[in-house]
């Protein structure tokens, strides 16, 4: 067992390499905050005092698009032939920290064209997160349009989704921004490159049917982390309706009680 677990600890690490390699990971510090662990117990991880834990690998797949199988298992995806991923264009604050640009349903139109384009990018509004998490990689907020994610995700609503560089790294059954040559949509992806060279993207309204996507016609893909939405249910009415309902009802029972007292 004990070899189990150093060999999975020393895939853990590997896996830490890889994304510090890809920018995912800027520092040690800022990648134990990601995953709420402390930094002596990584050292500890990293010098073979101690092994990974359960907890640790969850809160890594969370928050990076890591692939858990090959960490526990070791088995790698074979490597796909088809160039999916494009270098992607970012621009900084002032503190070199990478801006999340807003890419809304206007901006959407022109993005095909200019999304390798850095003009194109100086041109969208940008914000930061405080969150260590949003620092941990390329982030883009993308605006959605249609109802196909409903009751998920709404027309209008943003959401903040990060750079997948390998298309090894998407999560199965997990939201994603899909860029393709018809545009951009945001779904459920199911990725089967490996077999068929494709991608089954899946909507959460049961009114849109899944499809494929070939590999060579995605430009980009995002894993969302977070969404940013107008959509407030309003709960406390329905509730309040409910409640003034039950009320009538017991009012109703109180006048049939009495009525039978008095026969």
């Amino acid at each position: 067992m004990s070899k189990a677990k150093k060999q999975i600890s020393q895939r853990f690490l590997e896996t830490v390499e890889l994304l510090k390699k890809n920018g995912q990971v800027k520092t040690y510090t800022e990648f134990c905050q990601a995953i709420n662990v402390r930094q002596q117990n990584f050292n500890d991880i990293k010098s073979g005092r101690r092994y990974v834990t359960t907890g640790m690998l969850q809160d890594m797949a969370a928050r990076y698009p890591v692939s858990l199988d090959y960490i526990i298992t070791g088995k790698k995806s074979p490597e796909s032939k088809q160039e999916i991923v494009k270098p992607v264009v970012v621009t900084l604050d002032q503190s070199g920290q990478d801006n999340i640009a807003m890419v809304d349903a206007k901006a959407a139109a022109g993005y095909l064209a200019g999304h390798t384009d850095p003009e194109f990018f100086h041109e969208l509004p940008v914000f930061n997160l405080p969150d260590a998490r949003f620092r941990n990689g390329t982030f883009r907020c993308f605006q959605v349009e249609g109802d196909s994610m409903n009751d998920t995700i709404y027309h209008n609503d943003w959401v903040i989704a990060r750079y997948v560089d390998d298309p090894r790294n998407t999560r199965d059954g997990f939201v994603h921004v899909i860029v393709t040559n018809d545009g951009i949509v945001v779904k459920r992806l199911f990725n089967t490159l490996t077999k068929n060279r494709k991608l089954t993207l899946v909507s959460d309204n049961d009114e849109f049917p899944p499809y494929e996507v070939h590999g060579k016609d995605v430009k980009e893909i995002w894993y969302v982390v977070a969404k940013l939405s107008y959509y407030l249910p309003t709960k406390p009415n329905d509730l309040k309706e409910q409640v003034e309902a039950l009320q009538a009802s017991l009012g109703k029972l109180s006048d049939e009680v009495r009525k039978l007292k008095k026969k």
